[in-house]
């Protein structure tokens, strides 16, 4: 039996050279996605086949069937939920770092209507698309002014360094008052005693 037989294409969800269509298996009714590779026998369709070759056991079993549509080379798996098209998900299942790559074509998607989509071709390697990141150096422990600039007024201006701020124990000095007090009142009533006693008239 045919995939055109099998399967019953339902609605056109992306066309970036794979034709991807949410379908049904005419048997189960069960959901599928039809990727029809609608470039044909191209060295990028044979070079992304390949690669089903070296899906993990888990994404490989999402694979329900594959064949020719129409004389085109066709995979049929199921719902691909998270990802935008077949080609996206290969390449990440096959090569995790691709995920990363995929998103900013998306991102630039977004913004520009005309930016390429996801292809084989625009998959670089990473390493040649990594940003070179500068670390600051720590700041230094001198007493010098620190240079800051200012956003709004734009050349840099010289902010003098402030001398740490002692901070005060408010609970500490609350105790020794306390402690005071209590001497105090203790003195103050031996006094008033030996008083009483001293001058007793017997």
């Amino acid at each position: 039996m045919s995939l055109r037989e099998r399967f019953e294409l339902l609605e056109l969800r992306r066309n970036d050279g794979v034709q991807t269509f949410h379908a049904r298996e005419i048997a189960t009714a069960r959901p599928v996605q039809v990727h029809v590779l609608s470039d044909g026998e191209s060295a990028a369709n044979r070079a992304l086949l390949a690669r089903l070759e070296h899906l993990p056991e888990p994404e490989r079993l999402r694979i329900v069937d594959f064949g020719d549509y129409d004389g085109m080379p066709c995979v049929v798996t199921d719902r691909l939920a998270g990802y935008p098209g077949f080609r996206e998900w290969v390449m990440e299942k096959t090569d995790p770092t691709e995920r990363n790559l995929t998103l900013d074509l998306q991102f630039q998607q977004l913004f520009d209507p005309n930016a390429p989509t996801a292809t084989l071709s625009a998959y670089e390697p990473v390493a040649e698309r990594a940003v070179e990141v500068e670390l600051s150096a720590e700041p230094s422990l001198s007493a010098e002014p620190a240079k800051a600039r200012d956003p709004l007024s734009g050349p840099a201006a010289v902010v003098p360094a402030q001398p740490p701020a002692e901070v005060e124990n408010p609970s500490a000095a609350k105790s020794i008052l306390a402690v005071a007090l209590g001497i105090l009142a203790a003195v103050l009533l031996l006094v008033l005693i030996i008083a009483v006693i001293a001058f007793h008239p017997r």
